[in-house]
């Protein structure tokens, strides 16, 4: 999206924006997570994969291990079609098992110059 690439406010609001729908897109693999445990799905590899993810997840380096063993795990169960349904949705949001690393940048329109009221709204939030 070109404006979203733009120096005026836009790209803080737009960047903003970015990282709260992956905020939630996170916080719902975490409860997905969180029911496939509670339901006992899968094998004893995949619950204590499942485990070591949630406890895990926050952690930069570590969700990006324990998120491949999983994605590994759950790859057999999903090409044999027998992955079970309370493990669906994690397969399909496995592109967030790893934490993702989200920047904003831009030049002073953004900043404090042009329509400075964008980079305002996203501070205010007291999103990181």
């Amino acid at each position: 999206v070109a404006w979203g690439n733009s120096l005026f406010e836009d790209n803080a609001e737009y960047g903003l924006g970015m990282v709260l729908s992956v905020n939630q897109r996170r916080l719902h693999v975490t409860k997905c997570v969180e029911a496939a445990i509670q339901a006992r799905v899968g094998t004893a590899e995949v619950q204590s994969a499942l485990l070591q993810w949630l406890d895990k997840k926050d952690d930069k380096e570590m969700s990006q291990v324990v998120g491949d063993k999983l994605q590994g795990l759950l790859k057999l169960e999903a090409d044999a079609k027998a992955l079970p349904a309370e493990l669906k949705e994690v397969w399909r949001l496995r592109d967030l098992l790893a934490r993702p690393s989200m920047w904003m940048m831009g030049g002073d329109g953004w900043s404090n110059d042009i329509g400075f009221g964008g980079i305002d709204h996203a501070v205010a939030l007291g999103e990181n």
